[in-house]
């Protein structure tokens, strides 16, 4: 089941993310350069869903994401963070991706298939694979 936690970041969150974060690169995988500070991404909550948010600070490898829904603030290594779709992605089977499961709710998932302008996602969470828009899908920067 798709429910969206509302718990907060606490200290060892956020030591155990600047911990995981210390190897991360500023490479995308879109293609895309580094977020910075106002750019529109999504990031996951402390569930599996991916929200919309902007880049509200950069300390090293560790972004501040700050949600649009509810203001609620989040630190992520980069590689959890993904540019907001912008356009058709060029995508092949296999690839990772976060796409937009339904209207504005994202999850990370596998790309099972391609067809035309559609591509099937395998949901990380279990959930059953459906087909989106390759301009619904974003990859992670790495």
């Amino acid at each position: 089941m798709r429910i969206r936690s509302s718990a907060t970041v606490g200290f060892a969150t956020v030591g155990m993310l600047l911990l995981l974060g210390a190897g991360c690169s500023a490479s995308v995988g879109t293609g895309s350069a580094a977020p910075e500070v106002g750019a529109r991404v999504l990031a996951p909550d402390n569930g599996s869903v991916w929200w919309e948010g902007t880049i509200d600070q950069v300390d090293g490898t560790i972004y501040t994401v700050k949600f649009n829904a509810d203001d609620k603030i989040v630190a992520r290594p980069l590689t959890n963070i993904a540019p907001y779709p912008a356009g058709a992605l060029a995508v092949e089977v296999g690839d990772a991706v976060v796409g937009e499961w339904t209207s504005g709710t994202f999850y990370a998932g596998t790309v099972a298939a391609i067809s035309g302008n559609l591509a099937t996602v395998a949901w990380d969470d279990g959930s059953a694979p459906s087909e989106v828009a390759t301009n619904r899908l974003t990859k992670t920067f790495k």
